[in-house]
């Protein structure tokens, strides 16, 4: 429910496409931000092994809890630490979305991508 008060980020830039698919190396990062008014948030997205993705991720402002929803529905939580980093690691490849909150602020939501 606290997703639907959420501020939705847009994607504001890629280093490549967000598909396993279109990287020849499964060994290449993938770079993807997002911005919202009230933060940015960046994603290096590399494998974790089969059908597994690790995201190293940083945020503007720091210190949140981080939500990732999987392609199964599953949700896997983690915090920023003050300077904004946190890390997803050995999560399922496929249709994701990131809710971050923040304190009382309003939490950010990402449109879908692809691990």
């Amino acid at each position: 429910m606290q997703a639907l008060h959420a501020e939705v980020a847009e994607l504001t830039s890629t280093a490549g496409l967000l598909t396993r698919a279109a990287v020849e190396d499964a060994e290449e990062a993938v770079t993807v931000t997002f911005s919202a008014e009230s933060m940015s948030i960046m994603l290096t997205v590399s494998d974790a092994g089969p059908g597994r993705a690790r995201i190293d991720g940083w945020l503007t402002g720091g210190g949140a809890e981080v939500e990732l929803t999987g392609p199964d529905g599953a949700t896997t939580r983690t915090l920023a630490d003050p300077d904004g980093r946190f890390v997803l690691d050995a999560v399922p490849r496929g249709a994701a979305r990131l809710l971050v909150r923040r304190g009382q602020e309003r939490p950010v939501l990402t449109p879908t991508f692809v691990l």
